[in-house]
């Protein structure tokens, strides 16, 4: 059994889920230290695509990551009923901020097998969960930060 196979296996449970784009991810709730409204953000120059910027939630600085971007999917200006969010997500390696067009809230979802090996996707996911008839894919949170902080530190 491969390591996103394990980590379907454990997804069940709580978590929060949000979508970016027309991407469905689910956060282990465990992992989100809150939720907020998208405000200020400063973007840093020559940074990648996905690193929307830096920006100050009670009084850390966060890199703010579009997850759509991260996925491969160019961002559109399509109006919402909802402000974006910011999902701020925690590991050990420290924080980051997803961009959210929704974000549900903590909710029970079901494992599903992992995807096949050749459409794994991102190496900061581990399988897939299933919320309301959508599949979602898991957001491990410390290869997120771990992803994220490194390439944030290379510069460009």
């Amino acid at each position: 059994m491969g390591a996103a196979e394990r980590g379907a296996d454990r997804a069940g449970g709580g978590h929060v889920v949000l979508r970016a784009g027309g991407h469905w991810l689910a956060v282990p709730a465990a992992a989100v230290r809150q939720v907020v409204t998208l405000g200020a953000v400063a973007r840093a120059p020559r940074s990648p695509a996905w690193l929307v910027g830096l920006t100050v939630i009670e009084g850390r600085p966060l890199p703010v990551v579009s997850a759509q971007r991260l996925l491969g999917e160019e961002e559109a200006a399509t109006p919402g009923a909802m402000l974006p969010r910011l999902v701020v997500v925690g590991g050990a390696e420290g924080e980051v901020a997803l961009v959210a067009d929704e974000a549900v809230g903590v909710v029970e979802v079901e494992a599903v097998a992992a995807a096949a090996a050749g459409d794994r996707g991102p190496d900061w996911t581990r399988g897939e969960v299933s919320w309301r008839g959508r599949a979602a894919r898991v957001v491990d949170p410390e290869a997120l930060a771990q992803a994220v902080l490194r390439a944030v530190a290379a510069g460009p």
